[in-house]
């Protein structure tokens, strides 16, 4: 078994390494600090489980858990918000893993036979309770801000595609299903014993080696998302006052609507309010209260409503008759089959192959 733990840590060390390329981007920082982790976890694992003369050593990666929360919620923070460099705040995230990491090599030096897997180790007791929080201070946290950026998303983009961080959500839903399970399984085994110690620290250790490339092969391939939410705010606009707001508000949505509707904008598949604020030369802000209040509906809804416009148009014309759904949904400003199904179906509450139909039968006499 030991043998996949190698291969778990050779694995984290080499994405850690690709992760350091753009090291100067902080969202890929904490990526390369989880990575690390990651493979120093294993590794540490490893050498207790081989070499016997490392085993005390070893247990330094009691510590390592801790810095998963954090750099995991970092990375989610520094990847959707525009800090220009880290702060004091964001340090503070990594004191317990340094307090409970300088706990465990006093202990070792005070005494070279400290086990900290005593379960009558004050250590261990305290250790187990503060990774457990940890855990769930920052699952939380995490699903937050995930909560807040795809708000955001929609308010600001009309695509989601490599903006979403939904391989994030997907890691952070499967840690809860797995880590329900592995401490089902301690809490279980502490009263019936049905499985060994070392049972239990390989299925722990084998999802860590899961979470490795999972993680550092979605973590590198995702580009920059803050970018892409840079407001032009600081575009001198003359102010509104509150009582000017409502007029304002339908003088705005006007333009919005005409400029969209004139210029086919829609068609573009990386529009963003940003571009249309631009092109009004107005800010963000006016144009996104703009289409909430007079839309009803955010920046995403309001643009990918004319994109299935343009498909119903498209897709009952004649020329258009042996192009594929995807190829005239491309067409219509939509980047990708899957948020072209999900659109359809949530604004016409049909599947893309079922409004055609319905399209064309209503066009016969």
């Amino acid at each position: 078994m030991y043998i996949l733990y190698i291969i778990g840590a050779s694995q984290a060390f080499f994405l850690f390494i690709l992760s350091l390329k753009n090291r100067k981007n902080k969202a890929n920082a904490m990526l390369s600090i989880l990575l690390l982790a990651f493979a120093l976890h294993l590794l540490f694992y490893c050498f207790s489980i081989i070499f016997n003369q490392f085993a005390s050593i070893s247990i330094l990666r009691s510590a390592f858990p801790l810095l998963y929360g954090p750099t995991l919620y970092l990375y989610i923070q520094f990847q959707t918000q525009d800090y220009p460099k880290m702060n004091v705040n964001h340090y503070l995230h990594f004191v317990p893993f340094i307090f409970f990491f300088v706990s465990i090599v006093v202990a070792l030096f005070i005494n070279k036979n400290f086990d900290i897997n005593n379960n009558k180790s004050t250590l261990y007791t305290w250790g187990r309770m503060i990774v457990i929080s940890s855990f769930a201070f920052y699952g939380v946290a995490s699903f937050q801000s995930l909560k807040k950026h795809k708000k955001q998303v929609f308010q600001k983009l009309s695509y989601t595609e490599n903006v979403d961080l939904n391989w994030v959500r997907l890691l952070l839903q499967s840690l809860v299903f797995v880590w329900g399970i592995i401490i089902a399984i301690v809490f279980i085994n502490k009263i019936s014993h049905f499985i060994d110690i070392e049972t239990e620290r390989a299925i722990i250790y084998c999802v860590i080696c899961v979470y490795v490339f999972f993680i550092g092969y979605n973590g590198l391939r995702q580009s920059a998302i803050i970018t892409v939410f840079k407001d032009n705010e600081s575009l001198q606009t003359k102010p509104i006052r509150d009582e000017q707001v409502k007029d304002y508000e339908q003088v705005y949505f006007d333009k919005i609507k005409q400029l969209v509707e004139e210029e086919k904008l829609y068609l573009n598949p990386k529009l963003s309010i940003k571009d249309i604020a631009e092109r009004l030369k107005t800010n963000v802000s006016y144009v996104s209260r703009a289409i909430n209040n007079k839309a009803e509906n955010n920046f995403f809804g309001f643009i990918n409503q004319y994109r299935v416009r343009e498909f119903e148009r498209l897709v009952i014309i004649p020329e258009k008759a042996n192009y594929t759904l995807l190829a005239i949904a491309l067409e219509c400003g939509f980047n990708s089959k899957a948020s072209f199904n999900r659109i359809v179906k949530e604004t016409t509450g049909l599947t893309p192959i079922e409004l055609k139909n319905k399209l064309l039968h209503n066009l016969r006499p």
